[in-house]
C-alpha cells in the first residue's frame, strides 16, 4: 500500500507505469500460488499498462469529477478529526 500511494503521488505517465510494474509482480505471485508460471522473459506490465490507460480513457467522461470528489471528501474527514497536511 506505501508503494501504492507513492506511485500516486508522481505525475500520471509514471504512476501508471510504476503501478503497472507493481501489478506484473502481484499477478506472478497469484499465478504461482496455483503453480503456474510465466514463459521466460515474459513481462505482464506492457499489457497491464495498456489496461489501466484503456480503463482510465473508458471512464474519462467522469473520472476526473469523481477523483475530485474523493479528494474534497478526504480533505474534509482530515480536518475533522484534527490532522492537517
Amino acid at each position: 500500500m506505501i508503494l501504492y500511494g507513492q506511485a500516486l503521488t508522481q505525475d500520471e505517465a509514471t504512476a501508471i507505469q510504476l503501478i503497472s510494474e507493481q501489478m506484473a509482480e502481484l499477478a506472478k505471485s497469484y499465478l504461482a500460488v496455483y503453480r503456474i508460471t510465466l514463459p521466460e522473459g515474459v513481462d505482464l506490465t506492457p499489457l497491464i499498462k495498456f489496461a489501466i490507460e484503456q480503463s482510465m480513457e473508458i471512464c474519462a467522461d467522469d473520472f476526473d469529477g469523481e477523483i475530485a470528489a474523493t479528494i474534497n471528501f478526504v480533505d474534509k474527514q482530515l480536518i475533522s478529526h484534527g490532522i492537517s497536511h
